[in-house]
C-alpha cells in the first residue's frame, strides 16, 4: 500500500521540513511513500503552527488520514490563516459557543499574541484531532493536550526522530579564542525575549569576552525594527557574530549549535526539535522569562 507524505520539504525555511525530510528516507526503507500522492492507501500529515501547512490541515480535513502534531498549539496558525468570523467559529467549536466574547477579545487583541500566555493557553486542536484516523505526537504534554480535546482520538506518542548529518565541517563564525558564546536559535519572535537577552547580553559582554549568536529570521517587522537600535550600540564582536535574517539547515544548525556554550530559550514557547538538537550536541540551556529574568 502506497503511503502519502504530505509536509513542507527543504528547501523550506522550517525545521519541520528537515526533520521531514529524515523521516521520509527512513519510512522509504519500509514501505512505498510519496510526497504529496493522490492515489495513496492512506497519508501522513504533518501538522505545524505556520502558513506553510495551511494546505496540508485543509486536506488532512478533506481526506481524513494520521496527523502528526507538531506543534500542540495551533492557536498562531489560526490567527495567521483565517479571517474573523472563522476565528471566533473555530474557537467558539474547541471551547463551546458561550466562549464567542473571549474569541472575539483574543481576535482584537492579536497583535500581542506571540508573548501573552493567554494565547499559549488554547491549543485549538479538536478540529483535526477528531477528523484524523490517528494522531502522533511527540511527548507526553502534547498527548495529554491532544486528549482534553478530543477523548475519543486514536492518539500514538512516539518520540522525535533525530538524525545527525554526516561529514559536517568545522565553520568559523567569527567567535574569538576562549569566547563564551550565547545562542538564540529559531524564528525570532517575541516570545523569544530577544530584547531582554540584548539587554542583558550588552552588560555581560562589557565584562567579559562574550559573544551572541542570533540564529534565525525576524518573524516580526516591528521586533526588528525595536532590536535595530540595540544591535547597533552591541560591541563590534556582538555585530560582527550575529546572524540574523538566516535560516539555518540541519547541517549548519548544528555547527551553529556546537560553536554555542550556552543555548538561550524561551518559558513561553519551545520546539522539540530545537531543544532535541541543541541537547544533542551538547550544549547546556538556560532561559529568559517574561520579566527577562535569566535562569542557568
Amino acid at each position: 500500500m502506497k503511503i502519502g507524505f504530505f509536509s513542507p520539504l527543504p528547501p523550506a525555511r522550517t525545521g519541520v521540513a528537515d526533520y521531514s525530510a529524515a523521516l521520509l528516507r527512513e519510512l522509504r526503507k519500509l514501505a512505498v511513500v510519496e510526497p504529496d500522492a493522490e492515489d495513496a492507501g492512506i497519508s501522513l500529515y504533518h501538522i505545524g503552527n505556520n502558513s506553510l501547512h495551511r494546505e496540508i490541515y485543509r486536506r488532512a480535513l478533506k481526506r481524513p488520514g494520521v496527523a502528526v502534531i507538531h506543534d500542540a498549539v495551533l492557536h498562531h496558525f489560526f490567527l495567521g490563516s483565517l479571517p474573523e468570523r472563522e476565528y471566533i467559529e473555530e474557537f467558539c467549536f474547541n471551547y463551546g459557543p458561550w466562549t464567542e466574547t473571549q474569541a472575539a477579545a483574543l481576535w482584537r487583541n492579536r497583535a500581542r499574541s506571540a508573548a501573552d500566555p493567554a494565547y499559549f493557553s488554547y491549543p485549538l486542536v479538536k478540529r483535526i484531532a477528531e477528523a484524523s484516523l490517528g494522531v502522533i505526537v511527540h511527548n507526553p504534554g502534547a498527548a495529554a493536550r491532544v486528549r482534553a480535546h478530543a477523548k475519543d482520538a486514536r492518539i500514538f506518542e512516539i518520540p522525535h526522530l533525530h538524525t545527525t548529518p554526516e561529514h559536517v565541517s568545522p565553520l568559523s563564525l567569527g567567535f574569538p579564542a576562549g569566547a563564551f558564546v550565547f545562542g538564540v536559535f529559531g524564528h525570532l519572535r517575541e516570545s523569544k525575549r530577544v530584547l531582554p537577552i540584548l539587554r542583558a547580553f550588552e552588560k555581560v559582554s562589557r565584562q567579559t569576552s562574550a559573544a551572541l549568536l542570533l540564529a534565525g529570521d525576524f518573524a516580526s517587522s516591528d521586533l526588528e525594527r525595536s532590536v535595530r537600535p540595540l544591535l547597533a550600540r552591541l560591541p563590534a564582536l556582538a555585530r560582527a557574530t550575529q546572524r540574523e535574517h538566516a535560516f539555518l539547515g540541519a547541517r549548519l544548525f548544528l555547527v551553529a549549535a556546537r560553536a554555542a556554550d550556552r543555548g538561550v530559550e524561551a518559558v513561553l514557547r519551545e520546539l522539540v526539535s530545537q531543544r532535541l538538537r541543541l541537547h544533542h550536541v551538547g550544549v547546556f540551556r538556560g532561559r529568559v522569562d517574561r520579566v527577562g529574568v535569566a535562569h542557568a
